[in-house]
């Protein structure tokens, strides 16, 4: 059982570098990842290497509206 089983966790910039490893981790505690990055390809390798109980949202952090889809996805 792990540290996270029954948490959502949102990483932006989870498609490399820190947010990929963190993603990573918070999957093998046993939490729901969605991961966001602006390049669908980087993304999907992401969420393919991630593994588990993982999503992918295209999205920019720095657009609101892009903001809006990241919690609408969640939320659903």
């Amino acid at each position: 059982m792990g540290k996270l089983n029954g948490k959502v966790a949102v990483i932006t910039g989870g498609s490399s570098g820190i947010g990929l490893g963190v993603a990573k981790h918070f999957v093998s505690e046993g939490a729901r990842v969605f991961v966001t990055g602006r390049n669908q390809v980087a993304l999907d390798l992401a969420v393919t290497e991630i593994g588990g109980n993982t999503v992918g949202i295209r999205a920019d952090s720095a657009v609101l509206a892009d903001i809006d889809q990241i919690y609408a996805t969640v939320l659903a």
